[in-house]
């Protein structure tokens, strides 16, 4: 039984961007890459909880980044679980340089969905799976609520094939690209993003329409609405810091 394990990345031409630096989505991308390779080397991964009828489903993510690695640099990801609830599961992350250094934290909320009734299952009828809660917490802090946004309309996008992944609803992953995709490269060339959180409230389905509002509250600290047929479907927060 592995509680905390680390993982080896490469960042690869396709996880950067214009300046050559690993992006938010690729970067929780590998996150969420670590935490099905720690499930499925201790027996409570993808391929498992689908015996059942089940999958893993992230609720939230708080993330915070000191720096930035490039093209070709290699990566630690450790991750373990915080602690383990009825219905929901804290799973942490450290990500480290090739040296050594800390360069970013995350924490995350964690459900079993039930495929069929798209609600969440027992953690506790996981057998063993308590085990697993180390209590070990990280610097990226508590996961908080996200107050309602009232600001402007930045982007309005219609769901299509590639944004839907195998558990039949929109990949976790394209939330952090439509939001990142809600500013201008001018605006990475002058600073860049220090603490990012999101939080998933609804599923969205094809051919759903989303509208994405965002309202600066303090300077450079941004929070956003994605709604979907007059209901909110998620929630999220972008802190830059000048570069």
């Amino acid at each position: 039984m592995e509680k905390e394990f680390s993982y080896i990345f490469k960042i690869a031409p396709s996880n950067v961007d214009f300046q050559g630096k690993l992006t938010l989505a690729s970067l929780i991308e590998l996150l969420m890459e670590a935490a099905g390779r720690h499930a499925d080397g201790n027996g409570f991964g993808m391929r498992q909880l689908n015996e059942f009828n089940a999958s893993w489903v992230v609720l939230r993510i708080a993330l915070e980044i000191n720096y930035y690695p490039e093209q070709y640099d290699e990566i630690k990801i450790s991750t373990w679980i915080e602690k383990i609830q009825p219905i929901k599961t804290i799973r942490n992350f450290c990500i480290e340089n090739a040296q050594g250094e800390i360069i970013a934290s995350a924490t995350s909320e964690w459900i079993m969905m039930d495929l069929t009734q798209r609600k969440p299952k027992d953690l506790l009828s996981l057998e063993g799976f308590e085990e697993f809660a180390t209590g070990k917490e990280i610097s990226a802090g508590k996961l908080e609520k996200l107050p309602p946004v009232k600001g402007e309309l930045v982007d309005k996008i219609t769901v299509k094939y590639g944004d839907i992944d195998i558990n039949g609803h929109v990949n976790s992953i394209r939330y952090v690209q439509w939001l990142c995709n809600c500013f201008n490269l001018s605006d990475y060339r002058e600073k860049q993003i220090e603490r990012f959180e999101i939080h998933y409230i609804s599923e969205l389905h094809e051919n759903e329409i989303i509208k994405i509002f965002r309202e600066e509250k303090k300077k450079n600290d941004f929070y956003f609405e994605i709604d979907s047929d007059k209901k909110t479907t998620c929630k999220a927060r972008i802190s830059f810091s000048e570069k």
